[in-house]
This record gives C-alpha cells, sequence and structure tokens, in this order.
C-alpha cells in the first residue's frame, strides 16, 4: 500500500488562474465603472437578468455586494448609505417585480436628495413589448421618483450612460438614477 496522493478539486468559486484573460462582457464593463466611479456598495438581489453584472463584482473585491432578501431593502440600504457617507451607492435588481419593489424607497430617496443608481435587467431587446415574462415598463414607472430613468438599448452605450447616470445622481440636487438594462446587452 502506496499513499495516495488526492488532488484537491477546482471549487467553483475559486477565481479563474488569469482574470486578464476574462473577457470583457458588457457587465463587466459596468463594474469597471463601477470601480472608475468610486462606488464602494451595491445592494440587491440575483436574478438571471443581471448575472453578467454579478459575474463583474465576482471579481471586484473594493465594491462590496450586500445581498438583501427584498428588493425594497436594497434601495433602503443605498439610501441610508448616501444620507451617512454623502456617496453614492448602487442598487442592482432583476427585471419585473424587482424593480418595481423599490419604488417606496427610490420616492423617498428622490424627495430626500439622497443620490443612488440603479441598475435593473429586463428581458431581451428583442422582446420590449411584447408581454414576455417579468415585462413591465419600468423605466416610464421610475421617471416621476428619479432625477433620470433611461433604457440603455445597446452594449457600447452603456459605459457613457453609467457615467451620465452618476454625474446626474450626484449634480445639483442629488437624488436617484435608473439604468434600464436589457439582458441580451450584457
Amino acid at each position: 500500500g502506496g499513499d495516495a496522493v488526492v488532488a484537491r478539486p477546482h471549487a467553483i468559486h475559486d477565481p479563474p488562474a488569469s482574470p486578464a484573460k476574462q473577457e470583457m462582457t458588457a457587465g463587466r464593463v459596468i463594474v469597471e465603472v463601477l470601480k472608475a466611479e468610486g462606488v464602494k456598495a451595491v445592494y440587491g438581489i440575483p436574478g438571471g437578468h443581471v448575472l453578467p453584472i454579478y459575474d463583474g463584482l465576482y471579481d471586484a473585491p473594493e465594491i462590496g455586494h450586500f445581498l438583501v432578501r427584498h428588493e425594497q431593502a436594497a434601495a433602503s440600504m443605498a439610501a441610508a448609505y448616501a444620507q451617512l457617507t454623502g456617496k453614492t451607492a448602487g442598487c442592482l435588481v432583476t427585471a419585473g417585480p424587482g424593480a418595481t419593489n423599490l419604488a417606496t424607497n427610490v420616492a423617498e430617496a428622490y424627495v430626500g436628495a439622497l443620490p443612488m443608481v440603479i441598475l435593473a435587467g429586463r428581458g431581451a431587446t428583442n422582446t420590449t413589448f411584447r408581454g414576455a415574462s417579468q415585462e413591465v415598463d419600468t423605466e416610464q414607472l421610475f421617471r416621476p421618483i428619479t432625477k433620470w430613468a433611461e433604457r440603455v438599448d445597446r452594449a457600447d452605450l452603456i459605459p457613457e450612460a453609467l457615467h451620465e447616470a452618476f454625474a446626474v445622481a450626484r449634480n445639483g440636487k442629488p437624488g436617484p438614477v435608473y439604468l434600464d438594462l436589457p439582458r441580451d446587452i450584457l
């Protein structure tokens, strides 16, 4: 009986050996913009529509992600962070009810002039307004309770739109900003 050598299996949560070789998806670009904007905290719940952004957050230890049990808590925590630190936090939620559950606390942040940038997933661009699952016109829902609410339909426009979102959230009277991101561009 010789000694058997047991190799440690690669855990599914181990970071890749070479982060430089990772594909630069739109989700990872979003995380790079968050870092450039100085974001230290993102509050949210993962969902299928925004998983590429979560993939990028996994590799960005400088941005803390705070998993909440309900999206309403994500908006509340982002508002509290803004009130306590004077800095802009992020909310990251999935489509439909994931986004609509933010509404009450986003309205409170709007009244309280608390900056936050909300990133919400939505269905694919080719299913917009065709009754797809979780299809809600959240852009229209958030217009009265944010400083700016927009849908970004092309991946190449995400960095510019996200930088603009932070500028709008911070400048003048601060407040929440909403970006709607179709899952097929992430």
